[in-house]
């Protein structure tokens, strides 16, 4: 189908009803469409059973449909071959998999921009205590990642490893990973991505960017919880140790030894979320339907309206000009507080947005900001949601006069 947002939006049950919520906080988690929810029930209802550990015919339909959707992935992410894409929680857990199974030598630096996600900061800090050093390249006076810092720091000579976010959950920067990889490379070291944000709202091509590493959560992507996906150079994979190890992982133990099992399995322990894989499957088949290149630009037009609106009506926006139509605005009205300005929003107007500093506590705590306010769009929100949000923000403003 082609995109339109209103096709979108009778996909998803919470919006195909009278009076739906302004949902404005699609950077945290974003709403499922039918074609998602009935993968998951299709599971339940007709092949409830484990992939992978028996010989009965609903075993092989799981086994079948497993690799379906890992195959699908990699479609998805321009991966060489699918076996380079491992099933796993969240991005956060990909991340620390990486972290702790990535083979890196010992003294070696990990360099991360300055404007990271908790989980691709606090693994490096916490591996910074036993073996590797951490460090954070300050960006640009606009909020941009400093290319020229970042070859400097990188001509030393002791960096093993960037480690970057692909759009950032402030505002929605989206960062020159293309030349981050190529500087990266040039140097000797690797480079992991951590496409949380980016990968549900654009075309990604992980050969094409140069990355070696690859972490998304299919939860932001209209996808169902608790699945994440660490796409990695085989190469690679084949020289990382596990973060869990026991059940599906091994190939072979006695009372002395294991062997691990060939990637992906060797990192994908115990039994796993079958109905999500599955429905990970129908999120990628929904959202390639829909082209995210479309995609992208109408969460461009939505959220330059938006930020343009607001700081018409003296709002305060946080984060990088080149950011600026990105799908994420962060803002704060001056004299109230943003959690007070989170709810009144949705008690005026049932908008939906997160307040608080979005796992980005390093960013606000460097500037000394309490967090912000932040709307995050996406395929199925409106002009006339926005216009909505920003009605009832003028009305607020005019109440605490």
């Amino acid at each position: 189908m082609s995109f339109d947002p209103e096709a979108v939006r009778r996909d998803i049950p919470l919006l195909d009803q009278d009076d739906p919520p302004i949902y404005f906080d699609n950077a945290c988690m974003t709403l499922k469409p039918r074609p998602v929810i009935q993968a998951l029930t299709r599971y339940y209802e007709e092949t409830p059973v484990c992939a992978g550990r028996s010989t009965y015919k609903l075993t092989a339909q799981v086994d079948r449909a497993v690799g379906s959707a890992r195959a699908a992935v990699a479609r998805f992410l321009g991966a060489s071959r699918p076996e380079e894409c491992v099933f796993l929680r969240n991005t956060t857990e990909a991340i620390n998999l990486v972290a702790h199974g990535l083979d890196l030598p010992d003294g070696s630096t990990v360099l991360t921009t300055d404007r990271e996600h908790n989980s691709n900061l606090v693994p490096w800090q916490r591996r910074a205590q036993n073996g590797l050093r951490h460090e954070a390249v300050a960006s640009t006076q606009d909020e941009q990642v400093d290319l020229d810092a970042l070859e400097a720091r990188l001509s030393q000579g002791d960096v093993s490893l960037v480690s970057v976010v692909h759009m950032s959950n402030l505002d929605g920067y989206v960062a020159p990973v293309k030349e981050i990889a190529e500087l990266a490379h040039d140097h000797g070291a690797l480079v992991l991505v951590d496409g949380a944000q980016y990968a549900p709202h654009a075309p990604v091509d992980v050969q094409e960017l140069g990355a070696d590493l690859y972490a998304f959560s299919v939860h932001k992507m209209m996808g169902p919880t608790g699945v994440g996906v660490l796409y990695g150079r085989y190469d690679l994979l084949e020289t990382m140790d596990p973060l869990v190890v026991g059940g599906s992982t091994i190939q072979d133990t006695t009372l002395d030894a294991y062997t691990l099992r060939d990637p992906p399995g060797r990192f994908e322990a115990g039994l796993q979320d079958f109905a999500g894989i599955l429905a990970t499957e129908a999120t990628v088949d929904y959202l390639e339907a829909l082209d995210l290149a479309a995609v992208h630009r109408h969460e461009g037009t939505l959220s330059t309206r938006l930020q343009d609106g607001l700081e018409a009506l003296g709002a305060t926006t946080y984060g990088s000009p080149a950011a600026r139509g990105n799908g994420i605005v962060s803002f704060s009205l001056p004299g109230l507080d943003i959690h007070q300005l989170a709810i009144l929003l949705e008690d005026k107007a049932n908008v939906l947005v997160r307040a608080g500093l979005h796992c980005l506590n390093s960013w606000f705590n460097a500037r000394e900001l309490q967090g912000s306010c932040r709307a995050s769009l996406y395929a199925y929100n409106t002009m006339a949601e926005v216009e909505a949000c920003l009605e009832a923000v003028e009305a607020i403003t005019k109440a605490i006069r």
